[in-house]
């Protein structure tokens, strides 16, 4: 049978440019219903379709804007981005540039003081992955961040996790997944 699993990114947040955010809880701006609108002309109908979400507002606001009833959402941890730690609401200017530097150079491995590495993202999204793919769902939305969306790719395409970096990704942006045998996937992104 084949999947269909569309990975959503959530819509432009509301933070001043050049301020470091992960798991921080964020308002959304004005734009919210004209990209909420561009999403759902490019999704099927989502009536009868579960979405699995990030909790954080940004990602909860447009889960439930596209499906109504919400005993078809569920809210996981796992999808949250990256705990930036004592990073999180600082200008990246502002962060200690001895650190910031020893993180750049492995930040697949290096833990953010207070926060996470990627592998420790990749390793939780990794885990919801697996459990998604046994429940055989034919079709299903994942309303998330960035870098969980960067891990699945590097997951699917079984690239070393620094390299799936190199995916561009706006805010509103749509992926669909059709999975179509035990490991073969085709991926297009729509949005």
């Amino acid at each position: 049978m084949t999947q269909e699993i569309y990975l959503i990114r959530h819509t432009t947040p509301l933070i001043e440019k050049g301020i470091c955010y992960g798991d921080t809880d964020l308002k959304l701006e004005k734009t919210f219903e004209q990209e909420l609108h561009e999403i759902q002309n490019i999704l099927p109908n989502f009536a009868e379709i579960p979405i699995y979400s990030s909790p954080l507002f940004r990602c909860k606001h447009l889960a439930q804007h596209l499906q109504k009833n919400n005993d078809l959402i569920s809210f996981k941890n796992e999808l949250k981005e990256m705990n930036f730690g004592d990073w999180e609401m600082k200008k990246w200017s502002e962060i200690d540039e001895k650190l910031m530097n020893e993180w750049m150079e492995n930040f697949i491995d290096k833990i953010v003081p207070n926060g996470e590495s990627y592998q420790i993202v990749r390793n939780r999204v990794e885990h919801f992955w697996n459990e998604l793919i046994e429940k055989n769902y034919q079709k299903v939305g994942i309303v998330t961040h960035f870098g969980v969306i960067q891990s699945i790719l590097s997951i699917l395409f079984e690239m070393p996790p620094a390299k799936a970096f190199r995916f561009e990704l706006e805010y509103g942006a749509v992926i669909r997944i059709k999975k179509t045998g035990k490991e073969h996937y085709k991926i297009k992104f729509l949005r």
